[in-house]
């Protein structure tokens, strides 16, 4: 953590290589998903994840409420709006699992709620790539970009990235960051 604090993506490159196996520059770290192509999965794997991501998204649009006003008596007028923030950062453990659900999951709600930037982070393959299905899953669910990277350090890269307003108010799995 302390190494990711001072050197940022120098850093999170070499720990990448060290847990990851993978041999990526700082330039490498991030995929902008959507330049990226889409990428091949076997078409009853593609037809399964967007089944999937349809559930997501039919469970996640139905629980958005709309604006409320109340005038509470003559001239005092209470309102609940929800404002979304303007970015997250989202972790997807990768490694020994496949888990493009967890993409859908998180990015999902994230973009239904109006988030303009969504940073995916999970782990690379040896090789620097990432999971297709994982990538298949960002794409359809709205990610922005992907961070090629895991763990405690992908968190803390995500963290450090973030306004110190949202720091204090997230505690959750979504973790705001700057853009």
């Amino acid at each position: 953590m302390d190494m990711v604090r001072a050197e940022g993506d120098a850093a999170l490159a070499r720990i990448t290589k060290k847990f990851d196996g993978a041999e990526l520059s700082p330039d490498d770290l991030i995929i902008d998903v959507a330049s990226a192509p889409w990428p091949k999965v076997e078409p009853k794997v593609a037809e399964s994840l967007d089944a999937a991501y349809a559930n997501v998204r039919r469970f996640h649009a139905a629980q958005k409420k709309p604006r409320l006003r109340v005038e509470t008596m003559p001239g005092v007028e209470c309102r609940r709006l929800a404002v979304p923030i303007e970015a997250v950062g989202l972790y997807v453990p990768g490694g020994t699992a496949v888990l493009p659900s967890t993409a859908y999951m998180l990015a999902t709600p994230a973009k239904l709620a109006g988030c303009k930037e969504i940073v995916l982070a999970t782990p690379p393959r040896a090789d620097g790539s990432i999971c297709p299905e994982v990538v298949y899953a960002a794409k359809r669910a709205g990610a922005t970009k992907i961070l090629k990277a895991g763990g405690a350090q992908a968190i803390e890269l995500l963290w450090l990235s973030a306004p110190r307003a949202a720091r204090r108010c997230t505690r959750s799995r979504a973790l705001a960051i700057n853009t």
